[in-house]
């Protein structure tokens, strides 16, 4: 009866086959392995008070004041304009 392994060297390579399952242990080092990127830290825009105008002008004030908070936290560009500013 032959045995076929799930783990095994690829015959005339150098090439290991992981199949089944594989532990290392405390004592075992791996190298080689590339490593992960560094996840960039999400900006968080501080707390805008909920809009509570009953005019124009209020309502611009409201939408200036999430604008800022946005360009403070480095999660929107000043400028004005658009994309291609």
């Amino acid at each position: 009866m032959a045995y076929n392994s799930p783990n095994y060297f690829e015959q005339g390579t150098g090439k290991l086959v992981i199949g089944g399952n594989m532990e290392i242990k405390d004592i075992s080092k791996v190298s080689g392995l590339p490593t992960c990127p560094t996840v960039p830290e999400i900006p968080v825009a501080a707390n805008v008070a909920e809009c509570t105008a009953t005019d124009v002008a209020g309502c611009v004030a409201s939408i200036n004041a999430i604008i800022t908070a946005l360009i403070e936290a480095g999660m929107m560009n000043s400028g004005g304009g658009g994309p291609a500013d």
